[in-house]
């Protein structure tokens, strides 16, 4: 594609403006601020001595929070920065996808995780629990000026510029009926859907490929304001319910489930219980509606559900007037520009976080950030609702995941990283996102400072930069628990099922591996096989499997696996002679005094394999589009 969905769909006309001369001064400005001083709104000031000829020429692409860290974390580190997005306005997800909600990550203790540039902007946009969309507005918009960031927005057809070996080397930009290009030392790509990466030649995943399902993504939301609602009277109503999983803190509430009951004039659309934030105007912004099918690569998907949310918005607020209490005289305020896309473009990078490293609290040398929000599958059909794979757990992310492979002089920023799907549900969280672009940064700055390549640095030079991290930005860096898991016969089989979304701790607690293997664990895995895998149950399977209750013995396995495979197996060994189950399988259990859920792990691994043991995941890569000089 020419250009991207995101600038396409909001394309009114070829009309550009003139360009302004990039200036060269760099002011060095660094705040840092605690989350116990939140009402104080001002940058202090620190000096730093920078020799002129030693700055490094930085291109940040892309508007989002986590490009916004970047180029400031490199600004302040005393190099010519460039913010270069396609949007009209910074901010990207927050401001023109109207998102307000943190998604904040905390210690197992409750307290918040991350510290650095993330408590920098949460002190100054958030109006309590969430944040108020001016108040944002106006942070990203001063701290870019005050910081000297050379911003030019509202450009189209991005390109990589590369020398003859294809490092990169520049980026070439449209504006105004104009073509630019800017040297880069460094580009941090930010662009919708890692264009720019995927320009390059760059091998992707796309959706949940992991799944066997490339082109299924989950659900988009699209935010909406309402004015006229009566705070008071909702917010009562929402306290005196005794639904556990509805409440009030401050500015935000979350309940409402009637909500479930709205019948959408348009069947793509769907409503859940209203995530509300109250704004300093007194309106409110509902994070509720989902839209099922939108492949964000896809101008067409894209384009369709702008348009018709026009007509449903007005609908679901006289449902809402009709029947919430406190709604009686809502009127719709204003409806985001673009989608709140959760899931897309994943590039592939030099390493990959995935779903077992999360749970397992896996650790890396090469840490530059850290997340701990539960992994949240939200759902990609009408007729389901998202899965939680497991509760808070702190884990550490590798820079290499921000590498793209075999590709220099450029990160991937922010969810297009090298996530595996389970654990991109979790760090797709924006806290998570500006945590990994400023430790990203403060790595780079070293590589470019002491003319090593990142993955120098990534080998041989993390200590320096850790050091960097806590003591210049401020960052939390946390030792990881011990890993539960390592205890486990089957963690080759644990992984395999985290890797594909078919084991759940559910929000609390770690998997029950040690104890007796009870069916209840195969019928968690089967519900989650019915929907993240391509293999056909019958309804008679299920409802066999619904009657299967208690322990599961030895003498019991032959007559599960002929369920599972819909054929009858008189032994366990026919089973493995037809490959249901492996010789290693086998064996351990053969020779096993008691059966533990361990065990049925390995059954439920081998036999998802042999179910689908002509999956290949698919790999995307386009052909390049790059200027050679």
């Amino acid at each position: 594609m020419k250009r991207s969905t995101k600038k396409r769909h909001r394309q009114n006309n070829n009309n550009k403006i003139i360009i302004a001369s990039l200036s060269l001064l760099v002011v060095i400005l660094v705040g840092f601020f605690a989350f116990k001083n939140k009402e104080e709104k001002t940058y202090p000031e620190r000096e730093k001595i920078v020799d002129e000829n030693s700055k490094k020429d930085i291109v940040v692409l892309g508007s989002e929070p986590e490009a916004i860290t970047a180029a400031v974390i490199n600004s302040r580190l005393g190099n010519n920065v460039y913010l270069i997005t396609e949007d009209k306005k910074l901010g990207g997800l927050f401001t023109e996808g109207m998102l307000t909600a943190f998604d904040i990550n905390y210690y197992p203790n409750k307290k918040i995780l991350h510290e650095g540039f993330f408590t920098e902007f949460y002190n100054n946009a958030s109006n309590g629990y969430n944040l108020d969309l001016k108040k944002t507005q106006k942070f990203f918009d001063e701290i870019v000026k005050k910081e000297n960031i050379n911003v030019v927005k509202n450009v189209e057809n991005i390109k990589p510029i590369v020398d003859k070996n294809e490092k990169v080397k520049g980026v070439y930009y449209e504006k105004d009926n104009k073509n630019f290009k800017v040297n880069a030392d460094f580009v941090f790509d930010g662009s919708y859907e890692a264009e720019f990466t995927r320009k390059l030649g760059a091998k992707y995943r796309t959706g949940r490929s992991e799944f066997g399902k490339h082109d299924e993504y989950a659900a988009a939301g699209l935010m909406f304001s309402v004015k006229g609602v009566d705070w008071d009277e909702m917010t009562k109503v929402i306290k005196k319910d005794s639904d556990p999983e509805t409440g009030v803190n401050e500015n935000a509430a979350w309940g409402f489930k009637e909500m479930y009951d709205y019948v959408p004039k348009y069947d793509r659309f769907k409503m859940r219980g209203l995530n509300i934030s109250r704004q300093d105007d007194g309106s409110i912004i509902l994070n509720a509606l989902l839209v099922i099918g939108v492949d964000p690569l896809d101008e067409k998907s894209y384009n369709e559900i702008i348009t018709k949310s026009k007509e449903e918005i007005p609908l679901i607020i006289d449902y809402m007037k009709n029947n919430l209490p406190g709604f009686e005289n809502a009127s719709l305020g204003e409806i985001a520009d673009d989608l709140y896309i959760r899931e897309g473009v994943r590039i592939i990078g030099e390493e990959t976080l995935d779903g077992y490293d999360i749970i397992a609290h896996a650790k890396f040398n090469d840490v530059i950030g850290y997340g701990s929000y539960p992994a949240d599958l939200q759902t990609s059909t009408k007729e389901n609702y998202g899965n939680a794979l497991n509760g808070n757990s702190v884990y550490e992310i590798p820079l290499g995941i921000m590498m793209p492979k075999g590709i220099d002089n450029v990160l991937v920023l922010g969810r297009c990283a090298s996530f595996d799907i389970v654990a991109h549900s979790s760090a797709r969280t924006v806290p998570v996102l500006m945590s990994m672009s400023q430790g990203a940064s403060y790595a780079v700055n070293y590589a470019l400072e002491n003319n090593l390549t990142l993955n120098e640095v990534r080998k041989n030079h993390m200590e320096e930069v850790h050091k960097i991290m806590k003591k210049d930005g401020n960052m939390n860096m946390p030792k990881m628990p011990e890993n539960k898991y390592n205890d486990s016969n089957s963690i080759e089989y644990i992984k395999h099922l985290r890797q594909k979304g078919l084991i759940t701790t559910k929000y609390f607690g770690t998997l029950p591996f040690n104890e007796k293997a009870n069916y209840e664990q195969v019928q968690s895995i089967i519900n989650l096989a019915r929907e993240y895998t391509q293999i056909d149950f019958t309804d008679q399977q299920i409802e066999s499997l619904r009657n299967l209750s208690g322990k599961v013995k030895k003498e019991d396995l032959a007559n599960l696996i002929s369920i599972l495979v819909n054929k009858r197996y008189d032994s366990l060994e026919q089973a493995k002679n037809e490959g249901v189950i492996t010789q290693k399988v086998y064996d351990s259990i053969i020779n096993t005094d008691k059966l533990l859920n361990d065990d049925l792990y390995a059954i439920m691994s081998d036999y998802i394999k042999y179910m689908q043991k002509d999956f290949r995941e698919l790999i995307n890569i386009e052909d390049k589009d790059v200027i050679v000089e």
